[in-house]
C-alpha cells in the first residue's frame, strides 16, 4: 500500500471513527440536510442545489468499546454527476442548519490533487461560526463512472483542545486561541500545560527556502510530547518536532504543497517521514486548510508539518527526498 493510500485509510479511519474523541460531539436527533451546491461557498455565492446528499447521521444499535468515546455522524450517497463534471465547474458540499433552516453550517468546494485511485477528499469548513465542521470523500462509481459516491462524515466542534482561532471551540469550552502563525510561531497549547516540552523557537532569522515552484519560509520550531488537534490528541512515540512554515505557490496554477516530500534528518544519518495524521488534523484545527488543498499561485498560507522523532535526537534539519535543501533546526 503506498504513502497516498495508507494516508487515505488513516483520514477515513480518522474522522468515521476518531473524529470525536475529545473534541467532537454529536447532537442528537438533529437532522441537517446536505447538498452538492453550484459556486463556492459563502452567502452570495453559494448557488442552487445540484445534487441531495443523504443527512449524515450516527449509527444506530448496541454501544460498544469507550463509554467516553462520541460518535461522528456520515452518509453516503451515489449522485447523478461524475466526478469530472463536479470539478469542471466551481461545486461545494453543504450542510444547511436543520430542516427548516437552509443556513449553511459547514461547507467546502469541491476541488484539489486526486488520490492515484482517482478519488479526491475536501474539508468542510465551519461556516459563521457554527462550530460544525467536517469531511467529503469523492469516488467514481464502480459499475457507473457516470456517476459519483460520496461519503460524508461531520460532527460538532466542541473543543477542550488548544487549537487556533478558526478550529470551531467555543470559549466556554474551554478552547484558547493561540498566535499560531505568528512571528514566534506559537502554537495552540492543550488545557494540560505538560503537553508543552519546550517554547517555539525561532531560528537565527527566518529561513527560506525553495523546493521546485515552492517558496519555503521556516518560522519556528519546537518539540511536544503530545499533540492536541480538532480531532484528537496524539502522543508522540518519541517527541513529536512541528516545524512551522510560510509556503508561497510560485508557479503559475494552483497545486497541493509536497508534504511528502520533506524529510528530517540528524547528525546520525537517520531520516524521518513527516507524521501524517498528526499534521492532517493541526493543520486542519490551526489553519484551516488540508494536506490536499490547491494553493493559489502567489499567495503565502502560514502552515505545520509534525514529524515523530527521538527525544535525544541531535542535528536535527529540514530536508527533502531530493536534497533540495538542508536547513538546520538546532
Amino acid at each position: 500500500m503506498g504513502t497516498v493510500q495508507r494516508l487515505l485509510v488513516a483520514v477515513l479511519l480518522l474522522v468515521a471513527f476518531g473524529m470525536a474523541g475529545s473534541a467532537l460531539a454529536q447532537e442528537t436527533g438533529a437532522a441537517r440536510p446536505a447538498a452538492i451546491h453550484a459556486g463556492v461557498c459563502g452567502d452570495d455565492d453559494l448557488g442552487e442545489s445540484v445534487a441531495d446528499l443523504e443527512i449524515p447521521a450516527a449509527a444506530e444499535g448496541e454501544r460498544e468499546g469507550s463509554e467516553s468515546a462520541t460518535v461522528a455522524e456520515s452518509s453516503f450517497t451515489t449522485v447523478p454527476l461524475a466526478l469530472d463534471a463536479l470539478l469542471a465547474d466551481d461545486h461545494s458540499v453543504s450542510v444547511a442548519a436543520s430542516e427548516d433552516d437552509d443556513t449553511s453550517i459547514a461547507c467546502g468546494e469541491i476541488g484539489g490533487a486526486r488520490t492515484p485511485e482517482g478519488s479526491l477528499i475536501i474539508v468542510l469548513r465551519q461556516q459563521d461560526d457554527s462550530g460544525y465542521g467536517g469531511i467529503a470523500f469523492f469516488a467514481p462509481n464502480a459499475a457507473d463512472p457516470g456517476q459519483t459516491d460520496v461519503s460524508l462524515f461531520a460532527g460538532r466542534l466542541v473543543g477542550d483542545v488548544g487549537t487556533a482561532a478558526g478550529s470551531g471551540g467555543d470559549d466556554d469550552q474551554g478552547t484558547e486561541e493561540s498566535d499560531a502563525g505568528a512571528t514566534d510561531g506559537g502554537t495552540a497549547e492543550a488545557d494540560e500545560a505538560d503537553d508543552v516540552d519546550e517554547e517555539a523557537e525561532s531560528p537565527a532569522g527566518p529561513q527560506t527556502l525553495t523546493l521546485g515552484s515552492w517558496e519555503i519560509t521556516i518560522t519556528a520550531h519546537e518539540s511536544v510530547p503530545s499533540l492536541a488537534t480538532t480531532f484528537e490528541t496524539y502522543s508522540a512515540r518519541g517527541v513529536f518536532l512541528v516545524v512551522y512554515m510560510t509556503v508561497t505557490n510560485t508557479g503559475n496554477d494552483p497545486g497541493a504543497f509536497p508534504y511528502d516530500d520533506l524529510r528530517v534528518t540528524t547528525d546520525e544519518d537517520r531520516t524521518y517521514n513527516y507524521a501524517s495524521e498528526p499534521t492532517f488534523g493541526f493543520q486542519i484545527g490551526t489553519y484551516n486548510i488540508s494536506l490536499y488543498e490547491d494553493l493559489q499561485p502567489g499567495l503565502a498560507y502560514e502552515t505545520a508539518v509534525v514529524f515523530d522523532v527521538p527525544p535525544d535526537a541531535s542535528g536535527l534539519a529540514l530536508t527533502t527526498t531530493g536534497q533540495a535543501f538542508e536547513a538546520p533546526l538546532e
